[in-house]
């Protein structure tokens, strides 16, 4: 339907416009195709639609009706020659010219003469005098006042005037209750009403004051190291980031953590860390914690998972995964071929299956790996976990075979080789050849199954050269201790359990590990198969605190006062202390 509309102004056409539409409206809304200034049309008035056979034909969508030729009407065909009138505004139908389908001509009063002519209508509508005495604007500035009065004058002299902000708040909405955007959440839900207990003055912004006041204990939310560098850290406002009366106290947006650490620098010149904006384009290479010192787990290193080259760990420990997981299998002394999988060795710590229980010798190496030394005695085997008696006990154990005679040893004398008649006793001279034997004996077997089979065979082991002094003075070789930490991501949260769908060796490179030292996790590659940024639309969505904590301060509460360090004594990362009593080295524990 094509359409020519044009404006009348003082008898002259000021303006024509062109439509080509299959319907057109007319009101006082800013959508309308002919947008009207009376205030007596609708937002959507009306509407003119061509039928089938190509009669034109108006029709009413508003309460107030149309004037078509003088008569209220909610629907009229268009006719050439015809007028109607929408509140002020009159029309008159015009014989459309060829390519045409409707001329409209509009004139529409302005000024004093629309308001004269609207009082005019409105008094003819409403011809009682009670309503010719109605004013819109009366009403909306009454209804104005009543609303400051009622919703912000009262509720502000209730919060000026304690006694009575709380007799305002027995009354159903007048109080300053009718402020509240929303529900607090469940940790301050104990003084919800209590507004004044976090909005300490009127018209001003929840200050860390209010928050302190309770929190005061809690530890600062920056390390006392960054506070030093960055003093806009400790500048923010608590609920920049704790929004109250919402969704979530916490806030888990990517601008929370990406409006500092996009450029990092900016604010810390000094610092190493990388800049970060997005996970799913925006973020570097993980990091793992790693120990270039297995005796030394105090300064462990953070080295990217792409620097190939630097990624190892020392952990003296010899394994081989990819040995281990052959799809052939491998050949148990008991069970013939047994297929291992991850899950042979690597079990859940806790119910939530969150991280991952320390390995066990005795669950899950004790069935291929028997510490059998003696070829005579087979099912006899070394103690493990402890290097310190491992001597005591070969001795021990070789003067009870050498008093028992019949051990047929090229090394060992005539007395131990021979087999005691019963009721035969030794001489003085014989007790101290067996004893002298069994000892140097004792040593042998040590170093041959600490440095070639039996411990050396997964353990790194080295003289001691402490031998012949202090505590150890009979102990020439020992197993340096395992290192190995505990988290290789200490920075970052993460959830086996959520995870379980997927297989070990879609994130851990084992099956073509060879090497004890490796370090197995692929990288953000393998996470950003499913995980995108906060944005993402065909993955898992993902923010920064999805992973990642809050820097806060092991030394400072949020007043900046010291916390006192814990008299606990705390083991080292991924070590477990000895059993109380024990002369025992401290035993790893392997992630």
């Amino acid at each position: 339907m094509r359409c020519l509309i044009e404006t009348v102004r003082r008898g002259e056409i000021s303006e024509a416009r062109d439509f080509d539409a299959e319907r057109l409206s007319l009101g006082r809304g800013a959508d309308q195709d002919i947008r009207l200034q009376s205030r007596l049309a609708g937002l959507n008035h009306a509407v003119i639609e061509q039928e089938d056979g190509g009669t034109l034909h108006i029709r009413a969508v508003a309460p107030n009706h149309i004037l078509y030729n003088g008569r209220t009407s909610t629907e009229s065909v268009l006719t050439h020659g015809d007028k109607f009138s929408i509140g002020t505004v009159c029309f008159t139908v015009r014989e459309a010219p060829e390519a045409y389908n409707l001329r409209l001509e509009i004139e529409e009063p302005t000024g004093r003469q629309s308001k004269e002519l609207e009082d005019a209508l409105l008094a003819s509508i409403h011809p009682d005098a009670e309503l010719r005495g109605f004013s819109m604007r009366r009403t909306a500035w009454s209804l104005s006042l009543a609303i400051v009065i009622l919703f912000f004058l009262l509720p502000l002299a209730g919060f000026i005037y304690k006694p009575f902000g709380i007799w305002l708040r027995t009354l159903p909405v007048v109080s300053d209750l009718s402020w509240n955007p929303g529900p607090v959440s469940s940790a301050h839900s104990f003084f919800d009403t209590e507004c004044n207990r976090c909005h300490e003055h009127a018209f001003v912004s929840v200050q860390n004051s209010a928050c302190t006041a309770c929190h005061k204990d809690t530890p600062h939310h920056v390390s006392e190291k960054f506070l030093e560098s960055i003093s806009a850290l400790d500048s923010n406002r608590c609920a920049s980031c704790h929004k109250e009366h919402g969704d979530s106290l916490i806030r888990h947006d990517e601008a929370m953590c990406a409006s500092c650490h996009k450029d990092i620098k900016a604010l810390a010149p000094d610092t190493k860390l990388s800049d970060v904006s997005d996970f799913g384009k925006g973020h570097p290479e993980f990091k793992v914690t790693v120990s270039p010192f297995p005796d030394d787990m105090s300064q462990p290193l953070r080295i990217p998972l792409d620097q190939k080259d630097r990624l190892m760990e020392l952990s003296n420990l010899e394994f081989n995964h990819a040995a281990h997981l052959k799809k052939e299998g491998i050949k148990s002394p008991d069970r013939g071929k047994v297929r291992l999988d991850c899950a042979n060795c690597h079990q859940p710590a806790q119910p939530d299956g969150k991280y991952m229980t320390k390995l066990d010798f005795e669950s899950q190496c004790h069935e291929c790996h028997k510490l059998n030394f003696e070829a005579e005695d087979p099912k006899q085997e070394m103690p493990h976990g402890n290097d310190r008696i491992v001597l005591t006990f070969l001795e021990g154990y070789y003067s009870a075979r050498a008093l028992k005679g019949d051990y047929r040893h090229l090394s060992a004398p005539q007395v131990v080789r021979e087999r005691l008649r019963p009721g035969e006793e030794l001489t003085p001279q014989e007790n101290l050849e067996i004893k002298e034997w069994a000892a140097k004996y004792a040593r042998d077997v040590d170093a041959e199954t600490m440095r070639f089979r039996v411990c050396g065979k997964c353990h790194t082991v080295t003289q001691n050269r402490d031998s012949g002094q202090g505590d150890s003075p009979s102990r020439p070789w020992k197993i340096e201790p395992l290192g190995f930490n505990k988290r290789k991501l200490p920075n970052a949260k993460f959830d086996h359990d959520k995870h379980k769908t997927q297989k070990c060796t879609d994130c851990h490179d084992a099956e073509k590990s060879e090497h004890s030292e490796d370090v197995l996790l692929k990288g953000i590659v393998s996470c950003r198969d499913c995980h995108g940024g906060a944005d993402a639309k065909n993955k898992v969505a993902s923010t920064c605190v999805d992973c990642h904590g809050f820097h806060t301060s092991p030394s400072l509460t949020m007043e900046g006062k010291k916390i006192e360090p814990s008299s606990k004594p705390e083991s080292s990362p991924g070590i477990e202390s000895p059993p109380a009593g024990s002369n025992a080295s401290p035993r790893p524990v392997i992630p």
